[in-house]
């Protein structure tokens, strides 16, 4: 069914059905797996309230089967932390509502994730509540030990680069991760960096696209650089492997290529 896409699941039963799927099971029979399936023992299931409930219990030995098999892939070097949507529109507290996604309706995946797309990792968002901390992990709020317990399985020292976005970053994020020996990049909110030196957005409205500063500070012996790029907006960025330099301008003599981008006013 998810390789041959009908308009509704009634349709591979219809005058034009799908062969395949119809010669398998009658749809009512289909139908009673998918009102019924479940992965786990339902009579030993905690009650809400009791100690070791999980609102995924019923599905948690996929998960872990899952999450399993994908961990067994050597990792990428570079590696990316963000969420995603599982579309859905079953009645369920799981389920989300996010305007800017492709699937605007559906639940909440934090994924680790590589450049070419391939998922290593993976928990499904709970609600507002959910904030699990490793042991012998400090406590970085809510949205920081999300990267934490994703990077569980990423190999200390082996020099990986883990990017993410300004709701993960926070300097001590960034310094636990350096302290396991993986670099990091990611956006900041200003008011995240404390005693930011970085001009304010008003003071660069008037520079032109392409302006960028840099100031490097230390955190607890973490060497971490701080970016502010004048792009449409204004992009600030913490980084404890990575700072502007390398960086090639149209003024420039350098080796890299020069990036191109479309102008409007120059077509």
């Amino acid at each position: 069914m998810s390789v041959f896409r009908y308009p509704n699941i009634e349709s591979y039963w219809s005058k034009h059905s799908l062969e395949s799927v119809r010669v398998a099971m009658p749809s009512k029979r289909f139908y009673e797996i998918k009102k019924y399936l479940h992965f786990n023992d339902s009579s030993c299931m905690k009650k809400k309230g009791e100690e070791g409930y999980d609102q995924l219990y019923k599905v948690r030995p996929l998960i872990d089967t899952l999450n399993e098999r994908f961990n067994s892939v050597p990792k990428s070097p570079r590696l990316c932390i963000d969420e995603q949507m599982c579309p859905t529109k079953m009645i369920t507290n799981l389920r989300q509502y996010m305007p800017d996604k492709t699937h605007k309706y559906g639940v909440k995946l934090f994924v680790l994730c590589d450049s070419y797309g391939f998922s290593y990792n993976f928990e499904v968002y709970r609600g507002a509540g959910e904030n699990d901390v490793v042991a012998d992990a400090p406590d970085l709020g809510a949205t920081g030990n999300v990267v934490v317990r994703l990077t569980q399985t990423v190999p200390n020292f082996k020099n990986h680069i883990v990017y993410f976005d300004n709701f993960y970053t926070s300097l001590p994020l960034l310094v636990y991760l350096r302290s396991r020996g993986i670099y990091a990049l990611g956006t900041v909110r200003a008011n995240r960096l404390p005693n930011c030196k970085l001009s304010k957005d008003i003071d660069v409205k008037n520079k032109e696209r392409g302006y960028a500063e840099e100031f490097v500070g230390t955190v607890f012996g973490v060497d971490i650089t701080s970016v502010l790029w004048k792009d449409t907006q204004c992009v600030r960025l913490v980084s404890t492997y990575a700072g502007v330099k390398p960086f090639c301008t149209s003024t420039d003599t350098c080796q890299s290529p020069i990036v191109t981008r479309f102008d409007r006013k120059k077509k």
